[in-house]
């Protein structure tokens, strides 16, 4: 199961401080989101190169719309606009370029200090980035809200603008068109 520790209201209180001038609020903001937003800005672009200047795109744009935040999430309010930003990029068409020896989203994660221990050797990591990357976007965009952004429901719900039910059929349809190609990775798999 995944961690979820990003507190929406922390993290909106720690935005709120940010607004009335505390410098100090927004290196804690951005240690807390640094690793899911880079994570989210895999979802679009093919390369760890390209996430990281989405992601500085992302906080730019934070920074310059900081006074339009008045109320609400502040988290659903950040990663919406991660997701308006790549979905101005025109990449799309090179993702399954993702695939190497050692995955884009391996070598982002170790750079922001994740622990890329592999569960996994890497022809099974290799199998599961293509399989997430043959999902159709709206299907794609919510397991990587979930699972590698480690978001909520009810976050990726407000994220995206749709309901938390239907979130829930999203994931459920993603789970099911990735189970097969998934399939010789889980145990007691004869195949």
């Amino acid at each position: 199961m995944a961690d979820r520790s990003l507190d929406p209201t922390v993290i909106t209180e720690l935005f709120c401080r940010y607004q009335r001038g505390d410098e100090q609020a927004f290196t804690t903001l951005y240690r807390q989101l640094a690793r899911p937003l880079l994570a989210y800005c895999l979802s679009f672009t093919p390369s760890t190169e390209g996430a990281y200047d989405l992601l500085h795109h992302t906080l730019a744009l934070v920074v310059e719309k900081r006074s339009s935040f008045t109320h609400g999430n502040a988290l659903a309010w950040i990663f919406t606009i991660a997701r308006n930003a790549g979905r101005t990029l025109e990449v799309r068409e090179r993702r399954q370029e993702r695939v190497t020896d050692e995955t884009d989203f391996d070598l982002a994660a170790r750079k922001v200090g994740y622990d890329t221990t592999p569960q996994w050797d890497a022809d099974e990591l290799a199998i599961v980035t293509t399989a997430v990357g043959r999902l159709a976007e709206e299907f794609r965009e919510v397991v990587y809200l979930f699972y590698y952004a480690d978001m909520a429901v009810d976050e990726i719900a407000d994220t995206i603008g749709i309901t938390s039910n239907l979130v829930r059929v999203r994931l459920h349809r993603a789970r099911a068109q990735l189970k097969p190609l998934l399939k010789p990775l889980m145990p007691n798999s004869h195949g």
